[in-house]
């Protein structure tokens, strides 16, 4: 009888925190799942440690030469025999409850289509360097989008049949490019805002090796995405302003923003959805609001004469910005 859920764990050169992944998902409370590990190429100890689990629930498939990570997911998830898909990475550590807790939301909701979870950001030591927040409702993720990867995607859990029919892109930002393609299929998306993953950052991970590239393609998907959507001429300037909103720390400019500038930009985003109707209206005010006093924040400047002049104050809204603004 087939698994529940397929976990799809892509690995090339992984040795030094792949047990330590592993053994969290082997751990997992919830146990109808097959682990299906693709070592693509590695050239380290990540064969020979692989080699050496003895678990019935873990298959291997392996490839003589690096193939790259999208072909990789793409040949996992045609193997895959769950009804579920899950995501997990080879330096990463799932917390023991995280299928359980997924599966029962998933259940309680059931026109949900793919699930991530909160993260904690931890170093190459295993350190928890900050809390990585996701809005949990699907208008808030649609909305959020536009600015952002609000998927973490070594936490994601889904229909298998959703990512069978909507494969990986070739390229980097592999990831917000599916959730964008899923997104304008009609995909439905949330988050659990629970931290049930520590994701790891460290120098050889595959999107800190790639980070520009990586960071390139996702704006180039996201200026195409916001004006497709939107209908919008994004101009560059128009685009420099955007980029803030949402940015982190590292990515935000030097010296003073241009409030008016950045309030103009704002307004335009919030009539371009009155036209379009593209977005949930309140969702869309909240998020540009919270994106907002998020940049004043970081800035460490208010501006409170620069606000635009709109407050949120749906249940939903309300508590989309409680999860952001406030500390936890």
């Amino acid at each position: 009888m087939n698994p529940l859920i397929s976990v799809i764990l892509p690995v090339h050169n992984g040795e030094a925190f792949l047990s330590e992944a592993i053994q969290s998902v082997l751990g997992q409370t919830f146990t109808d799942f097959e682990l299906i590990v693709i070592n693509d190429g590695s050239t380290d100890g990540s064969a020979e440690l692989l080699e050496q689990i003895r678990d019935v629930r873990l298959r291997l498939l392996s490839s003589e030469r690096n193939q790259g990570l999208v072909h990789a997911l793409n040949w996992g998830v045609a193997e895959a025999r769950g009804s579920w898909i899950a995501r997990m990475d080879a330096d990463d550590i799932c917390s023991p409850d995280r299928f359980a807790r997924q599966l029962a939301y998933l259940k309680k909701h059931p026109g949900i289509d793919v699930l991530g979870t909160g993260a904690r950001e931890m170093d190459a030591t295993g350190r928890v360097v900050r809390p990585l927040k996701r809005p949990e409702y699907h208008d808030f993720i649609a909305c959020e989008m536009l600015f952002r990867c609000v998927m973490i995607h070594p936490t994601v859990m889904g229909r298998a049949e959703v990512f069978k029919k909507i494969p990986y892109r070739t390229g980097p930002a592999e990831d917000y490019r599916l959730w964008i393609e899923m997104l304008e299929q009609g995909v439905r998306f949330s988050n659990l805002t629970a931290p049930l993953l520590h994701y790891r950052r460290h120098d050889s991970n595959e999107t800190t090796a790639h980070a520009d590239n990586h960071l390139t393609s996702m704006q180039v998907a996201q200026r195409d995405y916001l004006g497709r959507l939107l209908q919008m001429n994004v101009s560059n300037e128009d685009f420099k302003l955007h980029k803030m909103l949402f940015a982190a720390p590292g990515e935000l400019p030097q010296g003073q923003v241009n409030w008016n500038g950045l309030r103009t930009w704002v307004m335009g985003l919030l009539e371009a959805n009155e036209r379009t109707n593209a977005l949930n209206s309140r969702a869309w005010k909240a998020t540009l609001f919270v994106a907002w006093c998020s940049l004043a924040k970081k800035m460490g400047s208010l501006e409170w004469g620069a606000l635009p002049g709109f407050y949120p104050s749906d249940y939903q809204s309300l508590a989309y910005m409680k999860h952001y603004l406030l500390p936890q």
